[in-house]
């Protein structure tokens, strides 16, 4: 759009006008910025600059309106946004010794709202979208989540009760726990085992419902677990070669888990469940 220099004069033309702040706004600056200084109008519309040229298009100033004595953008600060807008930028949290040393960490994922796509972020993108730090922001939701990266690799009881949170138990919770916020999340999250270092267990069987090999196909058998090279198939582990194995990332429904009570032998069970 072209605002010809002819438009100095004539009806829906005012020029030589001046702002002490307050009332406008300048989108080049993504900071509130209120302008201070000449402007003009043209047909309803304020540009930097006390006379219309034409390159007045090119510094428009934004109204904006007084609410509960904080300054908020009208629509056209968010197209502006919009425009300059490089979006929120995936990343990962860095694993420190203070998370080595407990046996979790903090994670921080994102989803954007209009296609759901998930992807993870650091804390820093995490506390812009919460703080809605542009409008733009708005089209963010975004969680924090504890990941366990220690420990055994399942839930191990006492009494009925846990004694010791598994990594793969932990893991499935925390993204259960987040997943009303964050559809999705356990379509993207599926290595429950990412970031972490188990302890190393020995000849435990698995009934098919708990892992899969590296081809996705449910395991049923022997398996163990190494500290650097994770769960592995077989009851020990050697210098032969033997294949890898995976959690499956969904969680069993409670009547799944019933169903597995009632038709395995005890032993067999408390080796399934790390008791």
């Amino acid at each position: 759009m072209y605002v010809l220099s002819r438009f100095k004069k004539g009806p829906g033309i005012q020029s030589n006008l001046y702002t002490k702040g307050g009332e406008f706004a300048d989108p080049k600056k993504q900071n509130a910025n209120l302008y201070i200084g000449h402007y003009h109008v043209i047909h309803g519309r304020a540009y930097k600059g006390p006379e219309s040229t034409k390159y007045s298009w090119q510094y428009p100033l934004i109204p904006i309106s007084r609410v509960n004595q904080n300054f908020q953008y009208n629509e056209l600060k968010k197209q502006d946004y919009a425009q300059d807008f490089k979006g929120v930028i995936s990343g990962q949290t860095m694993i420190s010794d203070k998370d080595e040393d407990r046996g979790w960490m903090y994670r921080f994922v994102a989803q954007y709202l209009p296609s759901g796509e998930v992807f993870e972020v650091d804390e820093e993108q995490h506390d812009m979208i919460l703080a809605k730090k542009t409008p733009h922001h708005d089209l963010y939701e975004t969680a924090k989540m504890k990941w366990k990266i220690a420990g055994p690799i399942f839930d191990r009881y006492i009494k009925a009760a846990i004694d010791e949170f598994g990594i793969i138990d932990t893991n499935r919770r925390s993204i259960e726990i987040i997943g009303d916020t964050i559809p999705g999340l356990s379509g993207f999250l599926t290595d429950l085992m990412q970031y972490s270092k188990p302890f190393e267990e020995e000849n435990k069987y698995t009934d098919g419902l708990d892992f899969e090999d590296e081809d996705g196909v449910p395991y049923k058998g022997s398996y163990h677990v190494h500290e650097s090279q994770g769960i592995m198939k077989g009851a020990y582990h050697t210098n032969k070669p033997h294949g890898l194995l995976k959690p499956i990332p969904y969680i069993n429904p409670p009547k799944i888990e019933e169903q597995r009570m009632r038709q395995t032998p005890q032993n067999i069970y408390n080796a399934i469940k790390g008791k």
